[in-house]
């Protein structure tokens, strides 16, 4: 099961790097890939979490063994990068709610990754785990994306027409001002 969990997770992430580099080089279908690939990332996240590698708890003992403790944290770990999975996608589409799920998912996986590399002391090289080095990847493209402005994103995205750059810009940072959003969407309507 795990080699299942190990080509659909790959799967996915190439999915949503060709996803991203639709959007990047201002191709149809970018969005759309990236919806599917992330969307299914999370669910294999969020169910698979079970299937991962083994995390060794102490010398000689890893995280398959069937305990309810081992059991609640595969579920937390399994949720925690499910949750920031969403919240990169959501981010990424600009969609409303991505900052809650970023930062929640931002302090789960960062507690994760502590544990992790607490109870991986006794290894000689705590990075070999496949728990750690999700967390950690998981935890740096959240925090970038978490740093990175929505502005910034849609700036790139959409750099080959200033217009709606700037007006997208003016809406997000006045959202009470309804006449901002009606010239947006106006603009929109009429490409």
């Amino acid at each position: 099961m795990q080699k299942v969990f190990s080509f659909l997770e790959k799967s996915s992430v190439i999915l949503a790097g060709i996803g991203l580099m639709f959007n990047l080089l201002l191709w149809k279908g970018g969005d759309f890939m990236l919806i599917i690939s992330l969307t299914f990332l999370s669910v294999i996240y969020f169910f698979g979490s079970y299937f991962q590698r083994a995390m060794p708890v102490r010398h000689g003992q890893d995280i398959t063994t069937t305990s309810a403790t081992t059991a609640l944290l595969k579920i937390f770990i399994g949720i925690a990068f499910s949750t920031m999975i969403v919240g990169l996608l959501f981010k990424l589409l600009f969609w409303k709610g991505s900052f809650v799920m970023l930062t929640a998912s931002i302090v789960a996986t960062a507690c994760i990754l502590l544990w992790a590399l607490v109870t991986s002391k006794s290894l000689t090289k705590p990075s070999e785990t496949a728990v750690f080095r999700r967390s950690g990847i998981i935890l740096s493209l959240g925090i970038a994306d978490l740093l990175i402005s929505s502005s910034t994103i849609y700036g790139i995205f959409h750099r080959n027409d200033p217009q709606l750059v700037e007006k997208w810009t003016r809406m997000s940072q006045h959202p009470e001002n309804a006449a901002y959003k009606a010239d947006f969407d106006a603009y929109r309507r009429h490409q």
